[in-house]
């Protein structure tokens, strides 16, 4: 075996720490846990995706921009979202934005977490994690009929959480994504739409539910280790690993930074704050009201 895409989830690599860093073999990795980025560490996973600290970061900015006063905090009960809540609480310390209140919760209990947040009266709510219970909460605010605003981890415009909750649970929901999946002017964004449209034959559908991130990051990982492959011309994983470290990928999500001091994956500058409202056919249309 040359590379390995896998595990996953978080809770996966959270439960295969050691054998990720005894596997002597490159690993595309989709987990967004912070470690996973050190590659002291973990030196052989090459994430493609964005770091915990660098998406609740993005929130705490977002938050101010949005004249926030304070938030409330609800975490999925997973390895993301208990890292997420705390990597939150310290962004939001330090950016001199008040925490009200902070619940960690699985899908069956986030009627009950959110109850207890909204009698705190926050400016806006902040929604952590990687799993589909990051669906489970924004259904859970729909149902209480509470219209705080709420900025989230990159999960909830997953297609899988759409077609559990609807699109009105997204109703006033603002999403840490990808830069290149938000069409900028003057950048072209061909290979991103041109991925988009092969994808929607592939799945047989007239538009795509979610975002076409997952989708995406897969194929960003088997070509970026095929290439890595005929860049080094050599199937060796140390030479695999050498080549991704000295020259890193610029994929159709993002230009992977890899080094021999840290695995970035998406670096902050390649990631935006976009309003779910406007996710239209797998991209963020900012024109689309």
């Amino acid at each position: 075996m040359t590379f390995l895409i896998s595990p996953v989830l978080s809770t996966q690599v959270h439960g295969a720490r050691a054998a990720l860093a005894a596997a002597n073999l490159p690993v595309g990795s989709f987990s967004s846990l912070d470690e996973t980025f050190r590659r002291a560490a973990l030196p052989w996973t090459f994430p493609l995706a964005s770091s915990t600290s660098s998406v609740t970061r993005a929130m705490v900015t977002d938050a101010r921009a949005q004249g926030w006063q304070q938030l409330a905090i609800v975490a999925v009960d997973d390895p993301v979202g208990r890292e997420g809540a705390s990597s939150l609480a310290a962004a939001a310390q330090r950016s001199g934005l008040r925490v009200a209140g902070t619940a960690v919760t699985t899908a069956r209990d986030a009627a009950s977490a959110l109850a207890r947040l909204h009698t705190m009266q926050p400016s806006g709510l902040a929604v952590v994690g990687d799993t589909l219970d990051v669906g489970a909460v924004l259904a859970a605010r729909r149902t209480l009929g509470w219209q705080v605003p709420v900025v989230a981890s990159p999960i909830a415009v997953d297609p899988s959480v759409l077609r559990a909750i609807g699109r009105d649970a997204l109703s006033g929901v603002r999403v840490v994504v990808p830069q290149a999946i938000v069409p900028q002017p003057g950048i072209s964004d061909a290979d991103v739409r041109h991925f988009r449209d092969a994808l929607r034959a592939q799945l047989h559908g007239s538009t795509i539910d979610g975002s076409i991130v997952p989708y995406a990051q897969g194929y960003d990982a088997v070509a970026m280790l095929a290439s890595a492959a005929e860049g080094s011309h050599s199937l060796a994983a140390s030479n695999l690993r050498t080549f991704l470290e000295s020259a890193g990928y610029q994929g159709l999500l993002a230009s992977y930074q890899y080094t021999t001091a840290s695995h970035t994956g998406i670096p902050a500058d390649q990631q935006v704050v976009a309003p779910a409202s406007t996710l239209n056919d797998g991209l963020f249309d900012p024109a689309s009201p």
